[in-house]
């Protein structure tokens, strides 16, 4: 049996994971999202679970790092190195964007704005093939 597809998310923005929570909710998908607001607990999930998510949704700006450190600290972790991964943010500056091409994320993108744009993004990650 197949398990469901599943989406980590880490997030700083508690309200921001409550907004995308309740999207995924009112869309009825079947992935499973996973939250995090910072880097230590998303590491340690890592390093502790024998399932990884299908994708990764990284903000790049968070307190104590940013998204293109916490990637390329998973492009070397021996078990999630084939991870999709997404780095978004209100603002994406175009040394970001240019050093998340070099590390090869499968997505760059900014935060959507209004609820129906969540749930429209939320769409997009579990219907989108990302899951191939």
């Amino acid at each position: 049996m197949q398990r469901n597809a599943s989406i980590w998310l880490i997030d700083d923005d508690t309200q921001l994971i409550e907004i995308i929570t309740r999207a995924f909710r009112l869309e009825r998908l079947t992935c499973q999202l996973v939250s995090f607001t910072n880097d230590a607990d998303l590491r340690a999930a890592i390093d502790q679970s024998d399932l990884l998510p299908n994708l990764l949704v990284v903000d790049y700006y968070l307190p104590d790092t940013d998204g293109l450190q916490i990637i390329q600290w998973l492009q070397k972790h021996p078990s999630a190195q084939a991870l999709k991964m997404i780095l978004f943010s209100q603002d994406l500056r175009a040394d970001i964007v240019a050093k998340a091409q070099e590390l090869n994320v499968y997505q760059v993108t900014t935060k959507p704005k209004s609820f129906q744009d969540w749930r429209n993004f939320a769409d997009e990650l579990c219907l989108a093939g990302y899951f191939s």
